[in-house]
């Protein structure tokens, strides 16, 4: 399966070369060699932005259960949720990333986690933590939104702004490196927010 998949793809990149070659006159072999190094390149710097965005997003989950463990708080944990003596539940998912509920289930807290790092991207996946966000304000006017991100352009400042959608933004990069930062971030959100 893996074979067919690559084939078709070589085949569709051939077809694309073979356009450009026979549509300039003055193509030779080193202009099909800069452009099959530029779209290796493109792709795999692609590919890599990825692959980080989602361990970024894996690493800030784990933070959440190692603080919540720390705490001694956690009654039981299963694959997607953490469920705390208090019975407030930590849920992780995809819209939102990350939700804590009240006792009688109401969304107290929506975390978007945006890992990604390519500027680019950037207000692409602010899009989509807002659909996230106006949900969970639809759900409870109340509910305390945080945007968990790796990369925060000037536009998407802007964009957060203009939006009052979203009550806190977090560096992501800097909570995961800086231990301190980490603490003072989920200390605030659990202690002042939720009140655990």
């Amino acid at each position: 399966m893996k074979r067919f998949k690559y084939s078709t793809k070589a085949n569709s990149i051939g077809i694309v070369m073979g356009g450009i070659i026979l549509s300039d006159q003055n193509f030779e072999e080193a202009d099909a060699q800069r452009n099959m190094i530029a779209s290796l390149g493109i792709t795999f710097d692609g590919s890599w932005r990825n692959r980080v965005g989602g361990k970024a997003a894996k690493e800030a989950s784990s933070l959440f259960v190692a603080y919540l463990k720390g705490k001694r708080i956690v009654q039981r944990i299963t694959k997607n949720q953490i469920i705390l003596k208090s019975g407030i539940v930590v849920r992780f998912g995809s819209d939102p990333d990350l939700a804590i509920l009240s006792v009688d289930g109401r969304l107290l807290v929506a975390v978007e986690i945006k890992g990604g790092i390519d500027a680019a991207g950037a207000l692409e996946r602010y899009g989509a933590a807002r659909k996230s966000f106006d949900k969970a304000r639809k759900t409870n006017v109340r509910c305390h939104t945080v945007y968990l991100a790796s990369c925060i352009t000037p536009a998407v400042r802007e964009r957060i702004e203009q939006d009052g959608l979203v009550s806190e933004i977090q560096d992501l990069l800097e909570i995961l490196s800086n231990p301190k930062k980490a603490k003072s971030f989920l200390d605030d959100l659990f202690m002042h927010i939720v009140r655990i």
